[in-house]
């Protein structure tokens, strides 16, 4: 039994830890920037819900990804945008087994080894680029796609209304 305070190390709890211990990826720091679309590098922006949302490329390296909320048709859908393999791609950020959203930990969507997405619910794998579901509870579904295009090293995602 572990000691009171303390988790016993489970491959999950472990990668939580090491996390936990880089202050770059602070549980506070991030799960703030994500939450309201703050930028890290000291710059800032006013934050506001529309049918777009804007960030420059070069802020999404790959095996990475942000998240945004978006409104489409009077109803605040929140997706992300994933960087895979220097792709990107923009979801609907909720599993189609049962609508939770994928990242239990602030924008947390990839696997360990960074080749899958995966929902925190009930492990469930996603195709990074198509959002196939692999494996999991919703085999053969798909996530949400979002349209997402370049403008000048601007990435830009925009509601089309099948996000409602």
């Amino acid at each position: 039994m572990a000691p009171r305070g303390t988790v016993s190390e489970t491959p999950r709890s472990a990668a939580v830890s090491r996390r936990l211990s880089q202050p770059e990826r602070n549980v506070f720091v991030t799960s703030w920037a994500s939450i309201a679309n703050i930028p890290t590098d000291g710059t800032m922006r006013r934050m506001t819900v529309s049918g777009e949302w804007r960030c420059p490329a070069a802020r999404i390296p790959p095996g990475s990804t942000a998240t945004f909320t978006l409104e489409c048709g009077g109803r605040a859908v929140k997706g992300f945008v994933v960087n895979f393999e220097g792709r990107y791609g923009a979801w609907v950020n909720s599993c189609p087994h049962v609508g939770t959203p994928l990242d239990l930990w602030p924008n947390e969507f990839f696997t360990e080894d960074g080749r899958a997405l995966i929902c925190s619910t009930h492990g469930a794998l996603y195709e990074p680029d198509t959002g196939l579901c692999t494996a999991g509870p919703c085999a053969g579904d798909r996530l949400t796609p979002l349209p997402l295009h370049v403008e000048n090293d601007t990435l830009v995602v925009r509601c089309d209304g099948s996000a409602r």
